[in-house]
Order: C-alpha cells, then structure tokens, then sequence
C-alpha cells in the first residue's frame, strides 16, 4: 500500500533528503509516499535488479503485487548525450529512466541514499535529472 503524506512544516523535504552528491537539478514535492513493500513492473536492466532487490530485501521492504511500483526504463530520448545521466521521478509510482546500463546503475543508487536517508520506507514526492559534471567520478580531500 501507498500512502502520500505532507510534510511537515518544521522540516522541509530537501532539508531531510540531502543527496551527495547533489544532482543537476532536483525538484522536490510538497508531500512524501509511505509505502510497506515494492513491486518491480518494468524492468530494462535486469542484471542491476538482483542487487537492488537485495539492498530492499535487507532494508526489510519485501516485493508483493501492492507495493510501490518501480520502473527501470531504458530510454535513448532522455535528452542528454552524457551515459551515466538519468532521470529518476517519484510521483505515485518510481520511475527511473537511463539510455544505458551506467546511468541506471547511478539512479539507483541515488534512489538507495534516499531510502537510507530516512531508514526506510519513506520517499519524498520529486523529480530529479542528474548526469556527472566532469568525465571522471571522483572527489578531491585536501592533502597536506
């Protein structure tokens, strides 16, 4: 079952779903989907869901046919050339949109900090388009 529920005004949703790093854009809802269990509906990435079936699994979010509807979806018109971009929407279902296998291997793990964020099965109502700013993943520690 899904449940959307406001939040708060004491505490606002970017504010509890800090993402790092910080994606391209990211617009965030007013309200939040609780939800007790998660349905894969579409899959175009089979060989990322094992491991993120595992990562719900051990969160203990199990997969039965009334859970959250997720969708991983391989779209080559998502306008943007970059491979590892993605878009990643959560509205009444999750739907996570990438030309290639590197892409949805990030949006997921974008979706996976957010679940964490919160301990669980709690994601805010937003959109997010991310794609990396430099060609080489990586960050800089200050070294003396």
């Amino acid at each position: 079952m899904v449940l959307p529920i406001v939040a708060s005004a004491q505490q606002s949703l970017v504010d509890k779903y800090p993402l790092t790093p910080q994606p391209q854009e990211a617009i965030f809802g007013q309200s939040e989907l609780k939800f007790e269990s998660f349905d894969l509906v579409e899959n175009d990435f089979p060989q990322l869901i094992e491991h993120f079936s595992e990562f719900l699994r051990s969160n203990e979010i199990p997969k039965t046919a009334s859970g959250l509807k997720i969708r991983l979806i391989n779209d080559s018109r998502i306008g943007f050339n970059n491979i590892e971009g993605y878009y990643l929407e959560i509205g009444k279902e999750v739907s996570l949109k990438a030309n290639n296998v590197k892409g949805a291997f990030y949006r997921l793990q974008t979706l996976k900090q957010l679940i964490i964020l919160v301990s669980g099965k709690t994601l805010p109502q937003h959109r997010i388009k991310d794609f990396p700013a430099f060609k080489i993943r990586g960050f800089f520690t200050r070294y003396r």
